[in-house]
């Protein structure tokens, strides 16, 4: 945000620094290693969210109370011990959400999507794949969709084919209210589809299926009522 500042310090190390509106400044954190685009202040402006991810390392995630100046770090413990929190950002004053990915080597392999509430601390599985050649690196949010970039790796995890997948905040919200997730899934003409299966009860929440024309369009079909019809794209 416009109040949050990266300065390096004389030893070399980053500090994320917060601007008031006086001119002043409050050092949030100071830490080896500081990227942008890890930190995010949330939309009330009243919290700042940040991680400590870099290269082969895993990241610590901590929420910044501007009033309180006190930072509580997050526990996600329960992501596998080999995966870190990478990019993050609010989906609005309650939750955000996160990629969790592989934390070692130079390929990231691996690369799921986390929401986390703020009430109750706790995260749940958003959205996972199918298979790790296909990785959610980052995300965005435009006109009530949430945008997901997740490229396509060959076997050799060389090349890549970019993905764009756009799900509707509304699924989004629902997914979360029902504790559901969608798996991203590859079939055998790298054509792609999605199931949504209900997280608590082992049941499906949502049922896909590909539409007639095998074109790069997929509904999602309440099983509910006819009139839940949510449509994912993605684009080549």
């Amino acid at each position: 945000g416009e109040h949050l500042i990266l300065a390096k310090n004389e030893s070399g190390s980053e500090s994320l620094l917060y601007l008031h509106e006086d001119g002043t400044k409050t050092e949030i954190h100071r830490e080896a290693y500081l990227q942008e685009g890890y930190f995010v202040q949330s939309p009330d402006g009243s919290r700042v969210l940040f991680n400590t991810y870099a290269w082969e390392y895993v990241a610590e995630v901590y929420l910044y109370d501007i009033a309180a100046d006190e930072k509580p770090k997050l526990d996600v413990s329960g992501l596998h011990p080999d995966d870190t929190v990478a990019f993050m950002d609010w989906l609005d004053d309650r939750y955000f959400l996160f990629v969790s990915q592989y934390a070692w080597g130079t390929i990231v392999r691996g690369g799921d999507l986390y929401v986390y509430d703020t009430v109750t601390d706790t995260y749940t599985l958003l959205v996972d794949r199918q298979d790790d050649h296909l990785q959610i690196r980052s995300f965005s949010f435009e006109k009530e969709m949430l945008i997901l970039d997740a490229p396509l790796y060959d076997d050799a995890y060389n090349e890549t084919v970019d993905r764009t997948f756009e799900f509707p905040l509304e699924m989004v919200y629902r997914l979360i209210e029902e504790k559901g997730k969608v798996t991203l899934e590859i079939d055998d003409r790298l054509l792609f589809a999605v199931e949504v299966v209900e997280a608590t009860e082992g049941k499906d929440f949502l049922s896909v299926h590909p539409n007639a024309s095998e074109a790069d369009h997929y509904a999602l079909t309440a099983n509910m009522d006819v009139s839940d019809l949510w449509v994912c794209e993605f684009y080549a």
